[in-house]
């Protein structure tokens, strides 16, 4: 699969791959309107899928962005659909809303005990119905994940990028290990586009809080102590400065990256487009 970029309209006249932006949010009550008030019509809008709500609130909150002139992208995680049933219901309504590009993942949580164990199966499962109908794009973990180390991610990367389209890189607040990780990616024959996953100018607490239950904790606490300490200011977390510390630190940047991808845990005004 050949990676697209699907740049809005403050990428008018984009000239760097910064200039490609997308914006994760969570579906949460109201989040729709108040996203409309806050960016233009057609920005690339990311919906999160939590254990705790289940794909039902990012399927109604992705539909009713395309509804109203936003690039919405779906997450689909594994372990909450309940059914192939589900899922193709999903796919069909998100083509009829002229959705088109999807973000598939594993989930955390017990899950539905529906028939996708793995981000991998759900993977096969969504090329199997709608062939190359979607883009999609798939997580890389700087740090490890819950149930996977950082060689064992990379190898999952590795094989799902002959379905996968671009993947986007996960929390992480210090630079070097962010560095070394793309480095392994390519060294370990990853070649999918990059989005470099960013938090927005957060809340420090806000930050401490989803990095405790998302296991990147002691990325932030080295942020915090460490010389990545200015990545921390004035009670934010500066995500220009963290850009630009892993743009000068990456040998040849425009390799690896396609876009960014900010965290913006609903705080929009975190998010500043250019």
């Amino acid at each position: 699969m050949n990676s697209r970029v699907f740049p809005g309209p403050h990428h008018a006249g984009a000239t760097t791959r910064w200039d490609y932006v997308r914006i994760e949010i969570i579906p949460t009550p109201g989040i729709v309107d108040r996203v409309a008030v806050t960016f233009p019509a057609h920005t690339d809008i990311t919906v999160t899928c939590l254990p705790q709500h289940g794909i039902t609130p990012t399927v109604q909150t992705a539909i009713e962005l395309a509804g109203r002139d936003f690039t919405a992208v779906p997450h689909l995680a594994a372990r909450q659909v309940g059914s192939e049933a589900v899922l193709h219901d999903s796919l069909d309504a998100f083509a009829e809303a002229g959705i088109r590009t999807l973000f598939i993942v594993g989930g955390d949580g017990r899950g539905t005990g529906g028939p996708y164990a793995d981000g991998g199966e759900l993977l096969e499962a969504v090329r199997a119905h709608s062939g190359a109908f979607y883009e999609l794009g798939v997580a890389g973990y700087p740090e490890g994940h819950p149930h996977f180390d950082v060689a064992e991610g990379i190898d999952l990367l590795r094989r799902k990028q002959v379905l996968a389209d671009f993947a986007v890189t996960q929390m992480c607040f210090t630079p070097d290990t962010l560095v070394a990780y793309l480095g392994a990616l390519r060294a370990e024959g990853v070649a999918l586009p990059i989005w470099l996953g960013v938090p927005g100018r957060v809340r420090l607490h806000r930050l401490l809080a989803v990095a405790a239950r998302i296991g990147v904790g002691a990325s932030l606490s080295f942020a915090r102590k460490g010389s990545t300490r200015q990545l921390l200011r004035g009670g934010h977390f500066d995500s220009d400065a963290f850009i630009a510390r892993v743009e000068a630190e990456t040998d040849q940047p425009e390799r690896f990256f396609s876009g960014l991808h900010f965290y913006s845990f609903n705080d929009l005004d975190s998010v500043k487009l250019r």
